[in-house]
């Protein structure tokens, strides 16, 4: 069934870009669209053969052991600026397949060549580019709550507590809210100077410079943009976590993708449309 779910999830989404290729006159899509992205973290574990020559009680076969590892599973969404009906993806995968399919549900929602796209995500190693890659004229914005993450635990790692942390991640995040970013980087890079060498403050610099365009957070609550991904935050609670992430549960690898497109067509909305067409190829095969 979760084979078929994902047969089903990657042909619709596919078939999709057609719609994308009409004209506009035939097919105006929307003014403008929210587009989120972001990850969480599965356990996935194999059983390997032990060493030496325990074997089982009772079936007399080489014993076991279970080698763990946390997989990222990558979740999205998108919606109509001004729809609360949302197309979600997810899927364990590059940057490069998730952002594709990302793109594909944009169109199901209603994305054309005329559609302001506005994208909210967090600072992924490479996640900006690809975005960029499918949504040439995007405008991005880095998801404010993890900005403010950084900033917490970089003035964690200054020594700061308390108060004195609580002023010092305010000051400088009050200034890069009202698009003073430039400014706040000048007084961070002074804290440097004082401090001497501080990696995690050079890191914070860096990250801010990197993304300075996309953190244009007063004109954005200004044009009823949101400024940080919790829609896909939430997401990840109702697809992968509900039935994925539950206390001692583990998967193996290649069943992950299968159960995930199985919470996509759940979450979509696309149940009836997926058993009509199991059972139409059902009924043509007999």
């Amino acid at each position: 069934m979760g084979e078929e779910a994902q047969e089903y999830v990657d042909t619709r989404l596919v078939q999709t870009q057609n719609d994308f290729e009409q004209s506009e006159r035939d097919r105006p899509g929307v003014d403008e669209m929210i587009v989120e992205l972001d990850g969480c973290f599965l356990r996935t574990a194999e059983l390997v053969k032990k060493r030496g020559r325990g074997k089982t009680k009772v079936r007399k076969i080489q014993k076991k052991r279970r080698v763990e590892e946390y997989k990222e599973v990558r979740v999205g969404l998108v919606r109509s600026i001004d729809d609360v009906k949302k197309v979600a993806v997810a899927k364990m995968s590059g940057y490069p397949e998730i952002c594709q399919q990302l793109f594909e549900a944009s169109i199901e929602a209603g994305l054309s060549s005329k559609t302001q796209v506005v994208g909210i995500a967090d600072g992924g190693n490479g996640l900006l580019e690809e975005l960029q890659t499918h949504f040439p004229d995007m405008t991005f914005i880095l998801d404010v709550f993890h900005l403010k993450e950084n900033m917490y635990e970089t003035a964690d790692a200054m020594g700061f507590v308390e108060e004195e942390k609580e002023q010092w991640v305010k000051q400088r995040f009050s200034m890069i809210f009202k698009g003073k970013v430039e400014k706040a980087l000048a007084l961070m890079k002074e804290d440097l100077l004082k401090s001497g060498v501080n990696e995690r403050l050079e890191r914070l610099i860096g990250y801010i410079e990197k993304f300075k365009e996309g953190m244009s957070y007063k004109e954005c609550k200004e044009r009823g943009w949101p400024i940080g991904s919790g829609e896909v935050e939430s997401a990840h609670r109702y697809i992968p976590q509900k039935r994925m992430k539950l206390p001692g549960a583990w998967w193996k690898k290649e069943h992950i993708n299968p159960m995930l497109a199985m919470r996509v067509v759940r979450a979509n909305g696309w149940w009836d449309s997926f058993w009509a067409e199991k059972d139409q190829l059902l009924e043509i095969a007999s």
